[in-house]
Formats: structure tokens, C-alpha cells, sequence
């Protein structure tokens, strides 16, 4: 039999070449649209999984906490919790690189916890379509707000959508004021005395800022102008008048002339035009000060409760003075001359007598710079049953020294104060519940640029270059203090605007002066509501657990 050794032809071969290209290719396309399935889908299964944590946690926040404020800046919100303290965000984020994010936590560290198990930043795979943060508000008319960002991974919507029921706006759960304030500021890295800025009120008119003072106690204190530190208390609304005062101006510098402030724009011009008669320029400046309601000083170390028991606890003061009255002006057998030692001051007696007389329906009289009781008290003013269950006894320290001396920093006059320098005799101690603002509070509440300044020289008594910014930028009114002077039997402090010497005076203690009370808050008063604004001042109670 003959064999056909035959091969294929050249054309035969270049087909069959063709025919497996094609294959190859088809084979080719078959497995890379496979890996790109696949790769699609693993990255909206992983996706899907980051998506997860994210919604709960941010869920969780909305469900166990009040919405102070929402911001809503771009493809960025920013949630203002008040039961934590802090503020979350919600933010679609891009880096250099161009790959983009999808962020929720906090953008320092959680006050409350360790960032890292807080905050997710999660990848969102290339070539999605993301749309803006969609945010609606739950209100008490909607009962329901919801979160969206609409996401389309490979054709497939992986938006995120989040709901979450209205709540009062100050329906705060038990939680400590004194506690509240601190994680407020928890997360801000500054040193002691250096301002705290947490932004403004609602309202925008009031500051949320606050300073550790840097003391052995490390008070942290609302400092400024006007600070957002308005409280209800005493079931008195704060509210604010406007004020004027006569400035000078030279050489581009303002300073001002009138010790007193004036009612009205009409009766400023009166005095400014006749300071014009004698050359110059002046001019009338307004701001809006206090009229009635209290104020927050701070939240205070170390206190102790006159058991030797030391707490944190926020100290209040009047905004504004309940009279003008004597520190002391009694004269008999065993204190033939007024005395500067307030554990048997008139005065004391009077705050923690006739102020703490909530039956009282008429006006009594109080001392006032002589020994007869002869300037009206009134009882609108007496702290009420329900006030005085927010207060408690706290030991107040009585030491004082000379401030005359030219090298006395504020830090001193804390330490002074808690020292036993006082006149010889006189209590070191004393142990109750309504007492005076100390100098140092006042110097600690000054916020200016040229704050180290004052925080070094305003308690100079008659030094003649202190800052008038350090007056000007700092909330306290007019009043007397709990401190006297070591070296004198007789003399206190006061603080009083003087344009050219400094905004302290020393005066004898049967003179009457403006009072303005001051009070510590039981530990366990809590937060109830506000923001500390005039509009919206901070509500507070007990624990009724």
C-alpha cells in the first residue's frame, strides 16, 4: 500500500493559526472579564462589610446621644454630641493620589476612647459614582431624619442610609455638669493659661472659650469678653442692657475715661462732649452687659466640702450685684473697729441669712457704712428652696496679702489666697455655702492678645501701665472680694474701672460696694439642657436616680 506523506500547505497552517488566535483571544477576554468580576465583586463584599461598621457606629452615636449641632460643610458633617462631649464626622475624603474615602469619627482623639477603635476611614473602590451627603434633620415635626450618600460600585447601588428618631434637643440623660464641661475641651492640646476656642453659641454672640489656669488645681475656666457661660438658676432668666462709656483717643489708641457706665447713648454724649471742651478726641463706645441671671466661673479642683473631702465642682457667680452694701460695718464691745476678717463679717451673716431666707415677702435692711441696718435688701433676690438644693458647703480660704507689692502675678494671688497670710487673729478658714469671688478669679477671666500682661500685672493696685484690653475683654462686673489685705485689719479689695491706675482698689470695710454673690454647685448637679448661651443658657438639676 503506498502512503500519502503529504503535509499541510502553507495555506492550512496560517488558518489554523487564525482559528486558535481567535480562540485565544476569546478565551483571553472570557478570563479577564471573570477576574474583573470577581475583582468587582470582592470589592462590594469588602465594601459592603466597611459600610457596616461605619452605619453602626454612626447609628450608635445618633441613638444613644442628643445632636447638640449639625454642620454641614461640603461632603462633610460634622455632629456636635453633648452627652460625649465631642464632635464626629460624617466625610467623603480624597488624598493625593486620588483614591477616595469614606470617614466617620473624630478628627482628633475621641475623648472617650482610643481612636483607633472610634474613627474608620474605608476605601471606596475606583471608578464608583458617589454622590453629595445628603442630610435631613430630624425635627419635632418630622420625628425622623435620615443620612444618604449615594454610592454605585460596578452598576450595583451601595448607597449609605441611615435614620434616626428625634430627640429633645436638652434631653440629657444623668451626666455631671462639672463632667460635661471637661470633655468639652478634652481633646485640645494647649498649654496651661493658653485659651480654649470651642467656636460661638447658636446665636452666635456669646464665645465658647475657656483656660485651664495652670494652678497646683488646674481650674478650667470660662474666659472672655462674653463667654457662652449663662446658666438658669434661681429661676432667674439672664439677660443683657446695653452700656456706654466715654473713650479717649491718641494716637490711634482708644482708653477709656468714665469710671461709671451710662444707661443710654444721649447721657455718654454728655460727658464725651464735655471732655471735648477741653481738646482731644473721644468718642462714645456700647456693649451689651448683664442684668439679671448668673454666670458660670468655672469647674474648680480640689474643693473641699468643710469634711476635708475634696470634689470637682462648678463655681457660680451673680451677673450682676443684689445691692451695695458693707463687708462689715458693726462696732461693739468685742469689735470696737470694722474688721476684714469675713468669718464674722456682717455681710457673711447677711448672704447666709437674710439670701438664704426663701420665706422672706418684703425687704429687709442691710449695713451700709455705718452700723445702723439702713439700705434696703431685696427678697426678690433670696436664693429659693429649689436653688439651694443645687448648692452645698464648701471651705472658702481667707488669706490675703498686700497688693500694693509691685511683683504680685495672679498665680501668687491664688496661692496667697489658700495661704494663711491674713491679719494677725483673723480666721484662716470658713466653711458655708454663699461667699465673694477671689481677685484671682477676676484676673483668670481675662481673655486679650496681651494676656500674659495682665495675667502678671492687673492685680498691681495704682500701678499705671496695666493693659485696659485685660478690662476690656473680660466678663466680670464690678464687685468686692472675699479677700483682705494681711497687713491691715480693716482694708478689702475691690474691683472697680480706673482708666489710668489699675482696675483694683483697696477700701475700708464699712464702705459699701457692689456685692456680688458667689456659690458652689453640688458634684452631682447635672446637665439638662443649653448651650450657655443668653437665649439658650445651660438648665441643670439632680440626679433623681
Amino acid at each position: 500500500m503506498k502512503l500519502n506523506k503529504k503535509g499541510f500547505t502553507l495555506i492550512e497552517l496560517i488558518v489554523s493559526i487564525a482559528l486558535l488566535s481567535i480562540v485565544m483571544v476569546f478565551m483571553v477576554n472570557l478570563f479577564m472579564e471573570a477576574r474583573i468580576m470577581f475583582n468587582d465583586s470582592r470589592s462590594i463584599t469588602v465594601f459592603e462589610s466597611d459600610k457596616r461598621y461605619i452605619i453602626k457606629s454612626l447609628s450608635t452615636d445618633l441613638e444613644d446621644n442628643t445632636i447638640n449641632k449639625v454642620t454641614k460643610t461640603g461632603n462633610r458633617l460634622d455632629f456636635e454630641f453633648k452627652e460625649l462631649g465631642e464632635t464626629k464626622t460624617l466625610e467623603i475624603q480624597q488624598n493625593e493620589n486620588g483614591k477616595t474615602y469614606l470617614f466617620y469619627g473624630c478628627k482628633a482623639s475621641c475623648n472617650n476612647a482610643d481612636k483607633s477603635i472610634t474613627t474608620y476611614k474605608k476605601l471606596i473602590p475606583d471608578g464608583s459614582t458617589i454622590g453629595n451627603i445628603e442630610f435631613e434633620e430630624a425635627t419635632e415635626s418630622s420625628k425622623l431624619g435620615s443620612i444618604k450618600i449615594s454610592i454605585i460600585i460596578a452598576g450595583k447601588d451601595e448607597s449609605l442610609n441611615v435614620f434616626y428618631s428625634y430627640k429633645e434637643v436638652d434631653s440629657y440623660e444623668s451626666y455631671f455638669f462639672a463632667d460635661a464641661l471637661l470633655n468639652s475641651v478634652n481633646d485640645a492640646d494647649v498649654s496651661p493659661t493658653e485659651v480654649i476656642n470651642k467656636g460661638t453659641g447658636d446665636n452666635g454672640a456669646c464665645t465658647k472659650t475657656f483656660m485651664f489656669d495652670g494652678t497646683e488645681d488646674n481650674n478650667l475656666r470660662f474666659v472672655g469678653a462674653n463667654p457662652c457661660n449663662y446658666v438658669l438658676f434661681n429661676g432667674e432668666t439672664p439677660a443683657v442692657t446695653k452700656k456706654w462709656a466715654v473713650y479717649s483717643i491718641y494716637e490711634g489708641e482708644e482708653s477709656r475715661l468714665t469710671i461709671n457706665d451710662y444707661d443710654s447713648e444721649s447721657e455718654c454724649i454728655s460727658v464725651k462732649e464735655f471732655f471735648d471742651s477741653y481738646g482731644g478726641t473721644h468718642i462714645c463706645k456700647s456693649w451689651w452687659a448683664p442684668s439679671s441671671g448668673w454666670r458660670i466661673m468655672g469647674v474648680m479642683n480640689n474643693v473641699d466640702n468643710g469634711f476635708g473631702t475634696k470634689e470637682t465642682r462648678i463655681k457660680l457667680v451673680k451677673a450682676t450685684e443684689i445691692g451695695e452694701y458693707s463687708w462689715d460695718s458693726s462696732t461693739s464691745t468685742s469689735k470696737p473697729e470694722p474688721q476684714n476678717d469675713w468669718s464674722t463679717s456682717d455681710l457673711m451673716k447677711q448672704l447666709n441669712g437674710d439670701f438664704l431666707n426663701s420665706s422672706l415677702t418684703s425687704n429687709t435692711k442691710w449695713y451700709a457704712s455705718t452700723n445702723n441696718q439702713n439700705i434696703d435688701f431685696d427678697y426678690r433676690y433670696a436664693l429659693k428652696a429649689s436653688a439651694q438644693s443645687l448648692i452645698s458647703n464648701a471651705k472658702w480660704y481667707l488669706g490675703g496679702k498686700n497688693y500694693r507689692e509691685y511683683d504680685y502675678t495672679v498665680e501668687e494671688s491664688y496661692i496667697s489666697e489658700r495661704s494663711t497670710d491674713v491679719f494677725t487673729g483673723h480666721t484662716t478658714s470658713w466653711v458655708g455655702r454663699v461667699a465673694l469671688p477671689y481677685p484671682s478669679d477676676y484676673v483668670y477671666a481675662t481673655d486679650t492678645t496681651n494676656r500674659s500682661h495682665c495675667l502678671s500685672e492687673m492685680l498691681r493696685v495704682g500701678y499705671p501701665d496695666y493693659d485696659h484690653t485685660c478690662v476690656e475683654n473680660n466678663w466680670f462686673s464690678n464687685m468686692a472680694f472675699i479677700t483682705s489685705k494681711a497687713n491691715s485689719s480693716s482694708d478689702i479689695f475691690l474691683k472697680y474701672y480706673i482708666s489710668e491706675t489699675s482696675p483694683f482698689i483697696d477700701n475700708n470695710v464699712k464702705w459699701e460696694t457692689d456685692v456680688v454673690p458667689s456659690v458652689y454647685l453640688r458634684s452631682d448637679v447635672i446637665i439638662t439642657g443649653g448651650d450657655g448661651s443668653i437665649e439658650n443658657p445651660y438648665t441643670i438639676g439632680l440626679d433623681e436616680e
